[in-house]
């Protein structure tokens, strides 16, 4: 049997819904029992706006909700946004959860990117070396040290050892350590 859209998702403005807290669970639960074809309005929305709404106390969980839950192409959709807004986002206090939820996620390959998004080509134009330094982009860098394969976590603990020489010194940067120390069960030398 075929299913038409539900009347409600052509004529609601979704973006209210999205950053108050009731709604949001709303939208979350929608998100979950509706049919692919009734999600497919909210889910373009939602991608359209991924920025805004990864920044708002309550729409972040909506983005949160769709990277563990949705479909695939919503994941791939939001990751690649978030990708090309990493460091931004990941200095922010709610889109850095995004963040971290899209290296949980998302597969080896677009961890492979986003890696590369933080790790940047050079010390001078890499976003980590600002992540490690700021007060949520260093969860970020922690939540990577978890989440990431034994070659990404590699290459990462390389490059923050590299291009982050004073790292022990930084305010945020013991936790940083404490945390490479505790997976890879050796003590960081410099």
């Amino acid at each position: 049997q075929q299913y038409k859209p539900c009347s409600l998702f052509k004529h609601v403005c979704w973006w209210y819904y999205f950053q108050h807290q009731s709604n949001s669970r709303v939208i979350q639960r929608l998100l979950e029992h509706c049919y692919d074809v009734q999600k497919e309005p909210l889910l373009n929305e939602l991608i359209g706006s991924i920025l805004a709404l990864s920044k708002d106390s309550y729409g972040n969980y909506v983005v949160q909700h769709v990277l563990k839950h949705g479909p695939n192409q919503a994941r791939n959709r939001i990751i690649k946004e978030v990708a090309n807004n990493v460091l931004a986002m990941s200095k922010h206090k709610f889109s850095s959860n995004v963040v971290e939820k899209c290296f949980m996620f998302g597969n080896d390959e677009e961890r492979d990117h986003l890696l590369s998004q933080v790790v940047g080509t050079t010390q001078e134009n890499s976003p980590l070396v600002q992540m490690v330094r700021d007060q949520y982009g260093n969860y970020v860098i922690q939540k990577l040290l978890e989440v990431t394969n034994v070659a990404q976590r590699n290459r990462l603990i390389n490059s923050v050892m590299e291009m982050v020489p004073n790292l022990r010194k930084l305010m945020f940067g013991k936790h940083i350590i404490a945390k490479i120390e505790k997976i890879t069960g050796k003590t960081v030398q410099y």
